[in-house]
Parts: structure tokens; sequence; C-alpha cells
């Protein structure tokens, strides 16, 4: 607050261009509901109704979750929304289904109607075969690392 009276500040501000996009006048703490991360009861719901597909597995991340089936990822929760990757295994079974970005930047991914246990079992039953269990990748030893 120290240069707030002064001339200098005022020019300085006065020079600023406006921002073209508005910025959301709500705290970060005080976001809307539907902006909010994944809850806990909709990742049970959804495991409840995909019971029987194989080891159920929700991995929470960055506030999201991923769900592995005998550890495979193929469902993606983010706003209580479940997204599946965009595969040719499923295009037939889920070619009337919404299609959205789970997060900004992420490519276009099939929206799953988690309520329709039918047809999430038969997209589970359909990408278990074709989706690889990922492989963990070995850390770098830091160079100069002796071993032991």
């Amino acid at each position: 607050m120290l240069f707030q009276n002064s001339e200098r500040f005022e020019r300085a501000t006065l020079d600023v261009p406006e921002e073209k996009e508005e910025q959301s006048a709500i705290p970060w703490y005080n976001v809307p509901e539907e902006n909010m991360a994944t809850s806990e009861d909709f990742i049970e719901f959804i495991s409840e109704q995909i019971t029987g597909a194989g080891a159920i597995r929700p991995r929470k991340m960055f506030g999201e979750y991923m769900v592995y089936v005998d550890d495979k990822p193929l469902l993606l929760v983010c706003d209580n929304t479940v997204y599946i990757k965009k595969h040719d295994a499923v295009a037939a079974l889920l070619a009337d289904a919404e299609t959205g970005a789970p997060y900004s930047g992420a490519k276009e991914h099939y929206i799953l109607d988690i309520e329709d246990r039918d047809l999430a079992l038969a997209v589970i039953a359909a990408l278990l075969p074709v989706v690889p269990v990922p492989v963990k990748k070995e850390r770098k030893k830091k160079t100069g690392e002796a071993d032991r």
C-alpha cells in the first residue's frame, strides 16, 4: 500500500489494459457444487453398480478418481460424471452417449450413464480384453548414487 497514493502508482495503473475475459468473482473456497470434486458417495454408488465386473479399486487422483477393474484403468470420474476414453471396442455400445471433456485440455470422452447397470457392465466387459494393465516405470537412479 506504500505507493497507492503516489502519482507514479496512478500512472502505472492507467496503462494496464483490461482483461478480455472476466474472471469468476467466486472465491476458491466458495465454488458452486457443480464444480466440486467427485464425492465418495458417488464412488460407492459406481462400485455398487459395477459389482461383478471384476476386482474394483477406485483411486483418488487430484480430487477426482480413476476406477480400476482387474487393475485396468477403465472409468475416469470427474465432477460426479463417469467418463470412458473413446475406444473402438465401445464405439457401438456408446454410439448414442453424450460426450465431453473430463477436465480442461482433455480429449473428448464418452459420458457413461452409470445408472444403467447393464450398459455399464457391457462397456466394462468390452474394455477388459483390450485395455492393458499399466506398467510401473522404474525410477532412474541419481548420478553418483552407488548400488547397494
